[in-house]
């Protein structure tokens, strides 16, 4: 009672629509199926963000970037920049700065918020390179495959 269907009947054409069509088809076992496999790329997401802070000699608690690397990562994901570049560093830097440690903090070096924001677009960094690695490896192994002559000899 509280959903109308009037709501629905405006986007029925798009839900009809045959590159949509995956999104009325799949149920609710298909999504967790997907959350599931992600679920270890997700992991060293967070993981290797703990890890880049410590080569800074600084530490964030692991459960308070738990939390905060989801919500920048699903920041990051709107359609603002290319890749998320900023959107993701400054909400890591946001939700972070008020929780890092570190003796370059202490000793009035620099600020939570710089190291934070360095050690975030390091990751960025890393996390483009690794990506451009493989798909370079990989492309190199498929195009082989795709302009090969096939059986006719074309």
């Amino acid at each position: 009672r509280y959903f109308s269907a009037k709501p629905w009947r405006a986007t029925k054409w798009l839900r009809e629509k045959k590159l949509f069509r995956i999104f009325h088809e799949a149920r609710l076992r298909d999504y967790a199926a997907i959350a599931l496999m992600r679920t270890p790329i997700h992991a060293c997401i967070i993981a290797c963000m703990y890890v880049v802070l410590l080569t800074f000699n600084a530490h964030v608690p692991l459960i308070t970037i738990l939390g905060a690397t989801p919500i920048a990562f699903i920041l990051g994901v709107l359609p603002i920049s290319p890749s998320g570049l900023g959107v993701t560093n400054g909400a890591l830097v946001e939700l972070l700065q008020q929780h890092i440690h570190s003796p370059l903090i202490d000793q009035g070096l620099t600020t939570g918020a710089a190291l934070i924001l360095a050690s975030s677009l390091l990751w960025v960094f890393a996390n483009m390179a690794l990506k451009a690695v493989v798909g370079a490896l990989y492309l190199l192994r498929v195009s082989k495959d795709l302009f090969a002559p096939d059986e006719d000899g074309v």
